[in-house]
């Protein structure tokens, strides 16, 4: 179907869950990179909750995911250079292609150096 065919939608806006407001990087608020490195056993069965819930709806469902990866690419950049952001966007674009949660677990110590928004998800989009 087209989407100028297909009935009202609603909304659901469920925000990434964290364990504090604590800031690891100037100008940014919410975002405790250490703790997201930490999260992933609770973003999981965040996840399969939602799947659950999801699942049960007799409408279809489509789940978006805003996950920003690393922001430390440039030197120049407001967050500065680590050689981390090209190796954690490496592994997440595994993950994206193999769904193979190894890939989620490899990246999780380098989030707070590589600067990821978008983890936590991310893990919540593999629990569903």
């Amino acid at each position: 179907a087209r989407v100028n065919t297909l009935p009202t939608a609603e909304t659901i806006i469920i925000n990434q869950p964290d364990r504090g407001d604590s800031c690891k990087c100037p100008n940014r608020s919410g975002i405790n990179y250490d703790d997201a490195a930490t999260m992933v056993p609770e973003a999981l069965a965040l996840g399969g909750q939602l799947f659950q819930f999801l699942h049960q709806l007799e409408q279809r469902v489509v789940f978006v995911v805003s996950s920003d990866w690393g922001h430390t690419h440039d030197p120049n950049g407001p967050y500065g250079f680590s050689p981390r952001a090209a190796e954690v966007d490496g592994l997440l674009s595994q993950w994206i292609e193999t769904l193979d949660r190894n890939y989620l677990t490899e990246a999780a110590p380098y989030l707070t150096e590589a600067r990821v928004d978008g983890f936590i998800g991310c893990v919540m989009l593999h629990g569903i």
